[in-house]
């Protein structure tokens, strides 16, 4: 518990409370009635928990994302509508000039865009790298104490029958595996995931940097700022990893020398533990490498998609809302203005809906401060 309560604090920052309870011994305390048994299993407390966080932290926390992400896509509807709008009041050679200026420019974006995806590859690449290097260290750095170990704990077993030994080494090695690996990868999450938090922060500039380019040339071509929000995608802490420790005897091959005479079958069992103890300890590096891999690539995908998606949402935005207004500059005087007319009605609206947004914003911080 108290491993897990530090590994989740550092991943969110924050302090956690943990929640041990028996689902078993409450169940069989409720099926014989049993109040006290009930109270031991520590099932009431967490309910009881729960359901203040679901009656009442729960919605304030959604109400707040939900807060966020209204807002900004109500601004970024008023950006779409004031481009439109300032489109459609241009002469219709002024307009054409400059939706061929903006599409020259939007290529150049574009493929900084593309660049950017490249490069944040090559950036995951290095770590990866960098965590298989501290993971050849680590078992180099083990082979010695796992075999000293595996060394001791025959001394301890060899009068066992061979069955029993066979089994308790293969426990104390599977045990001493995982208590070796346990906090180096504790370790190593918290400098990957730091690590990659600074490399998505580094590319969360470069891309507002795009972002502003994407906004300088709206205002320069159209008169029109517009603000879209690029989110960084943490570092996926959710892992389907497992320590493993490969069966020693599981070969038929490899058994045929348990039949001989106990002295040599005991050196033949200490010999086939001790020997593997840099194979097993390789196993749970590969098998870690693979992981941190997995959770890397995701995490990186992840904020690639994002990022690509929200400027090619932008460009898409601003493109329709040209084409929309070259549209319209190529109908009569009257439909144009009916067009301007119902342009500024969404503005209002939309202007509106935002006034009250921000204003229930104001309130419910007035109310209940942010927490630390």
């Amino acid at each position: 518990m108290e491993f897990s309560a530090r590994v989740i604090s550092e991943a969110l920052a924050s302090e956690v409370v943990i929640h041990p309870l028996s689902a078993r011994s409450a169940l069989m305390a409720r099926r014989d009635s049993d109040e006290a048994r009930l109270e031991e299993s520590r099932l009431p407390a967490f309910e009881q928990v729960l359901g203040d966080f679901l009656l009442r932290d729960k919605g304030t926390t959604l109400l707040a994302s939900i807060h966020r992400k209204l807002h900004a896509l109500t601004l970024e509807t008023l950006n779409t509508i004031d481009l439109e709008l300032s489109a459609t009041r241009m002469p219709a050679n002024m307009l054409a000039e400059r939706i061929e200026a903006f599409h020259q420019h939007a290529s150049a974006i574009l493929q900084e865009q593309r660049d950017t995806e490249y490069l944040l590859r090559g950036e995951t690449s290095a770590l990866l790298s960098r965590v298989e290097a501290d993971l050849r260290r680590f078992v180099d750095d083990h082979v010695e104490a796992l075999t000293q170990r595996m060394s001791e704990v025959f001394e301890c077993h060899q009068d066992l029958s061979t069955g029993k030994l066979i089994e308790a080494m293969h426990t104390e090695t599977a045990h001493t595996v995982q208590e070796m690996f346990i906090p180096w990868r504790a370790g190593e999450e918290s400098y990957v995931r730091e690590t990659f938090e600074r490399i998505t922060w580094r590319f969360v500039e470069r891309a507002n940097r795009i972002i502003d380019d994407i906004r300088r040339l709206s205002a320069d071509l159209f008169e029109v700022q517009i603000t879209p929000i690029i989110e960084v995608e943490p570092f996926k802490t959710e892992s389907s990893h497992y320590y493993y420790i490969e069966d020693l005897f599981m070969l038929q091959l490899s058994r045929l020398p348990l039949l001989l005479p106990k002295a040599l079958r005991q050196w033949y069992i200490r010999r086939q533990f001790l020997g593997s103890c840099r194979e097993q300890l390789d196993l749970n590096a590969g098998r870690l490498r693979a992981d941190f891999q997995e959770r890397l690539q995701k995490s990186a995908a992840a904020f690639s998609h994002s990022f690509n998606d929200k400027v090619k949402a932008t460009f898409t935005g601003l493109e329709d809302a040209l084409r929309r207004a070259a549209d319209a500059k190529q109908r009569s005087d009257t439909a144009l203005e009916a067009v301007q007319m119902r342009l500024s009605a969404d503005r209002a609206a939309a202007g509106e809906i935002l006034a009250l947004i921000e204003e229930s914003s104001m309130q419910s911080w007035a109310i209940a401060p942010p927490q630390s």
